[in-house]
């Protein structure tokens, strides 16, 4: 009986510590094509077929390379958004191969933006959030959705880039690997389903590794259950070696 009784306390918070961490990879692209080939037109690692308004080559160093002009590509997601849920979207950059630093330039702007109610390139639905360099000095957000246009004071080309976003809060982070930070309340109930890579005005990028996660934001009372589980099973283990 006792057995029975710490396989059903066991399962029961196996079950909760799951349900805690459940999160899901909806978008993947790594560029791992061979270079020289046309990304608009090909299928992203997770997710669906990059749809090119202005199209650009995978890069000799398997990226998303802009240099040499402006670019626009789409994707979607596999899943979107929604209540309950968190947003993650990271992705590594590189010095262009034109040799410019993105960052030394006032106006030149590029980056990753997520879209929400994206279907196509004729139907794009609405920009949600941009994460590159929105006409300043240093990788940042956009002025999309509630997020304030300011950069992070980390302008290092070789960089990662993290930004999450809470659907019922609009709470939002984003930083870099040299420690840039920011953070702030955006809009609420942003149902970002797609994504566009692009830059402007003189500016170049040079990406890859794209990621998108969604992942469950546990209830208050599921963590608490959580701790009240760890702490039965340590009892059981107390009572097991006495």
């Amino acid at each position: 009986m006792r057995n029975m009784n710490k396989i059903c306390l066991l399962l029961a918070s196996g079950s909760l510590i799951t349900s805690v961490a459940s999160a899901a990879l909806v978008f993947s692209d790594d560029f791992s094509g061979t270079p020289g080939t046309a990304i608009g037109g090909s299928t992203a690692d997770i997710g669906g077929t990059w749809a090119a308004v202005k199209d650009v080559n995978i890069g000799a160093g398997n990226t998303l390379d802009t240099s040499g002009g402006g670019r626009e590509l789409y994707n979607s997601l596999a899943a979107t958004l929604g209540a309950g849920q968190k947003l993650t979207v990271s992705f590594d950059t590189h010095q262009p191969s034109n040799g410019f630093l993105l960052a030394d330039n006032g106006t030149g702007w590029g980056g990753v933006s997520m879209y929400e109610n994206f279907v196509s390139t004729a139907n794009k639905g609405n920009e949600s959030f941009f994460l590159g360099i929105p006409n300043a000095s240093s990788w940042g957000t956009g002025n999309k959705d509630g997020l304030t246009k300011e950069g992070s004071g980390d302008s290092a080309d070789e960089n990662h880039l993290v930004f999450t976003y809470e659907y019922d809060t609009g709470k939002y982070t984003f930083t870099t690997a040299n420690g840039g930070y920011l953070s702030g309340t955006g809009d609420i109930g942003v149902n970002v389903n797609g994504l566009r890579v692009a830059n402007g005005s003189g500016g170049d990028l040079n990406l890859d590794n794209i990621t998108v996660d969604i992942s469950s934001i546990p209830e208050p009372g599921t963590i608490g259950l959580v701790g009240i589980f760890g702490a039965a099973g340590l009892i059981i283990r107390r009572r097991r070696f006495r």
